[in-house]
């Protein structure tokens, strides 16, 4: 799924920057402040509780601040 939604933004969007991978939401391979946004489907439900913290940690830990933001 993450291979195939690669290839249709880059075909929509030739000029946008894109990364869609999957990888254990809970340890996420990238560097802090890596990405102006993350989008999850379908996950928090399917995680425990302590999970679903470790997940949000992750998905803050990895987004860049707000003044950061490349527009």
């Amino acid at each position: 799924m993450a291979a195939l939604t690669q290839r249709r933004a880059q075909r929509r969007y030739p000029h946008s920057v894109t990364h869609c991978q999957a990888v254990d939401a809970r340890h996420m391979p990238f560097r802090d402040g890596s990405f102006d946004a993350v989008v999850c489907c379908y996950l928090l439900e399917l995680l425990s509780s302590e999970d679903i913290a470790r997940t949000v940690d992750e998905f803050h830990r990895v987004l860049r601040s707000r003044d950061d933001w490349r527009w």
